[in-house]
């Protein structure tokens, strides 16, 4: 649970995974629709992040700034502020994500309802989740709402392999 992390941004709360920490600086990552309230037409606020030690208990509260974003993807790319982080997530190479495949164990971390973060098991279900003209898998670990901007992770390797970004629902059109 170690590279996971709580974001808070002007009443917008969910999950976030350390990417990278080196040369002291931290990067990590989250869901779009997490922080998107922290942007306004003439600045930007910054970012609430808890970090979390390797058990997953609280360890320390900073700020980060978001530096890009990606709305139609629905990721956002977080530098945090003051110092490094301990724990980061190694990342699937090109080749492992190319070999995920349905059924393909994985589990989730997400601060669901501003909770100190919970890992789900579950598989990937689909490659081909077509969203407003965007490509995303979709999994069955059971997830609320808050662990957007969580990480995915290989349920083998434990390697980062996504971004918890949304939840489909059936609405009748």
């Amino acid at each position: 649970l170690g590279p996971s992390l709580q974001v808070n941004a002007r009443g917008g709360v969910g999950g976030g995974t350390i990417l990278s920490s080196a040369g002291g600086l931290s990067w990590a990552i989250t869901a779009w629709h997490v922080v998107q309230k922290a942007v306004r037409e003439d600045e930007q606020e910054a970012v609430e992040v808890k970090l979390y030690d390797a058990a997953g208990a609280p360890a320390e509260t900073l700020e980060a700034d978001l530096v890009a974003w990606d709305e139609a993807k629905d990721l956002a790319l977080l530098r945090l502020r003051e110092r490094r982080a301990s724990n980061a997530a190694r990342l699937a190479s090109r080749e492992a994500l190319r070999a995920i495949r349905v059924l393909t164990p994985l589990y989730t971390v997400g601060c669901p309802l501003g909770h100190d973060p919970l890992p789900t098991r579950g598989e990937v279900a689909t490659l081909n989740k077509e969203v407003n003209g965007e490509r995303f898998w979709m999994m069955n670990a059971p997830t609320i709402y808050g662990n957007s901007g969580g990480g995915v992770f290989h349920g083998e390797t434990r390697e980062l392999i996504g971004v918890s970004v949304m939840v489909c629902t059936y609405d009748g059109e």
